[in-house]
């Protein structure tokens, strides 16, 4: 090649470069002072929703999700219902984890959250999207100052491309931006709590099913480590956390049916290892097609009304939700004020057994006795057997396995270094290595947890009911607590528990 066309070859090259690098610089800038309507529309609405949290001075019900939740829930009726303050904090899937960031801001401790992510919040596997990186850099910039380099780069590497600035029209924009503002947030119209009450038009559902798939469940993925650090964060502070599911087009007897069943069993199994109480199942939330609005996530009135109403059928029978609202109505004494007696409250939901539910089920205890392949034994409810009342909890160990009765892991309030437990159980034909007992699992506002057996061991061999009991202090403060009743044997046995407690000192009116 002669040298003068070389030269001008990679002249011609230096300039393309450095006008697309020009270009990129001009869209960040530009994307600096200008939001896209997207964002627009999610600042309008923490506006509303925080505002309606902030005015509140009591224990609440904070929703969280993207705008599944805005179109899918009304926290209205749920406030109606329960008698409790309720926020529909649901924004936009788009920013990511950054909601659960926003919902930090809002919640205390003594609240209570319902978390209901859309699918593609377990498995983004990307710090940045186009909706969260134009909100942090118009609306949040104390978050962008806080963010580690990588992700601030990962920012600049969302809005650094030529063809967004000609896909966008970012400076034409810029003139449009007031009215197209006002246009927004005068179609669609929240109420008091933050739900969506208008402004659904006359758009019809036609959304391809395969979009909502997320493929193989990976608890590493970015999105599933920041959902985990966010019900960690929940149970450190102090705040109670259910999780339940968005509302979809029903999945059942279709191509995908097999792939999000193998998802979501792998993700509840997650939850429940996790001791997050799981509202209802996914296909609780399977929508008649004539409930759809305009995406796979958006319902139309009828589908909000008829996804609130499960949810507070749920809620109605949940352990972990009945033992916050006891909390919160004062039924077990806790009063937060100056003026304060301690008294003893016993927090381990259906300690005595009483509570039936259907098909074996006990409410506030899961059976852990393994698989078909490896069926270590049998876990029951018992009403032959009882130390109190007409129920127990059964354990047989059949093949020299771990079986167990694990109880609903429950947030507790604010202070608390000592707890006292215990429980009685019978049994029969227990060998001397067994390990037979009651083992509470403590929770530590550090995010540590602590397992706590010392003085819960049972007698060996074969026995009537027998009780074991012990007060644990610790050297830090303890946020929540779960109890275990545990056989483990290389030998078979049955044993029995019944009247399990665990008891914090919390504050009562004087003079109860």
């Amino acid at each position: 090649m002669p040298e003068k066309k070389y030269k001008k070859y990679v002249i011609s090259i230096l300039c393309a470069f450095f006008i697309l690098y020009g270009l990129s610089v001009v869209w960040v800038l530009t994307g600096y002072f200008c939001p896209k309507n997207d964002t627009f529309w999610v600042n309008h609405l923490y506006q509303k929703k925080e505002a309606y949290a902030q005015s509140i001075h009591e224990p609440k019900i904070v929703i969280v999700s993207g705008s599944s939740g805005l179109y899918g829930v009304s926290a209205e009726k749920i406030e109606q219902h329960f008698k409790i303050p309720t926020v529909n904090l649901s924004t936009h899937a788009g920013l990511r984890d950054y909601y659960y960031h926003r919902a930090k801001k809002t919640l205390r401790a003594g609240d209570l959250v319902i978390l209901a992510p859309e699918y593609t919040q377990y498995f983004f596997d990307s710090s940045m999207s186009d909706v969260k990186s134009d909100y942090i850099l118009n609306f949040d910039r104390s978050c962008l100052k806080n963010l580690p380099v990588a992700e601030q780069f990962q920012i600049l590497k969302t809005y650094a491309h030529p063809w967004k600035i000609m896909r966008d029209g970012c400076l034409f924009f810029m003139k449009q931006k007031k009215g197209t503002l006002d246009t927004l947030c005068s179609s669609r119209v929240l109420n008091r709590n933050g739900d969506i009450v208008g402004g659904f038009g006359t758009k019809k559902y036609s959304i391809e099913l395969i979009s909502l798939m997320p493929g193989r469940f990976d608890p590493e993925k970015y999105g599933m480590k920041k959902f985990s650090g966010f019900i960690h964060w929940c149970e450190t502070e102090g705040v109670q956390i259910l999780v339940t599911w968005p509302g979809t087009p029903p999945l059942i007897n279709t191509a995908l049916n097999e792939p999000y069943s193998l998802f979501t069993d792998a993700l509840m199994a997650f939850l429940s290892h996790s001791g997050v109480e799981i509202l209802g199942q996914p296909k609780d939330f399977f929508m008649p097609e004539s409930y759809m609005f305009d995406t796979i996530y958006h319902l139309n009135p009828e589908g909000i009304q008829f996804r609130t109403a499960k949810i507070i059928g749920l809620l109605e029978s949940s352990p972990g939700f009945r033992t916050w609202r006891q909390r919160v109505a004062g039924e077990d004494g806790h009063v937060s004020q100056a003026g304060v007696t301690l008294v003893d409250t016993d927090v381990c939901y259906n300690g005595e057994m009483e509570l039936a539910g259907d098909n074996n089920q006990v409410p506030g205890w899961r059976a852990f006795t393994g698989g078909n392949e490896n069926p270590d034994g049998i876990a029951v409810p018992d009403n032959a057997e009882a130390h109190g009342g007409k129920h127990s909890l059964k354990l047989t160990n059949t093949s020299g396995g771990q079986v167990r009765w694990v109880g609903e892991k429950v947030a507790l309030p604010a202070g608390i270094r000592k707890i006292h437990t215990g429980g009685w159980s019978k049994v029969e034909n227990i060998e001397d290595s067994a390990t037979y007992c009651i083992n509470i699992k403590t929770f530590f506002k550090d995010g540590s947890f602590q397992w706590n057996t010392g003085g819960l061991f049972f007698s060996k061999g074969s026995h009537n009911w027998e009780q074991v009991q012990s007060v644990i202090n610790f050297d830090k403060e303890v946020v929540a607590v779960q109890p275990f009743l545990i056989l483990y044997s290389s030998v078979s046995g049955t044993a029995w528990f019944d009247d399990v407690f665990i008891r914090v000192q919390t504050a009562g009116k004087a003079g109860m």
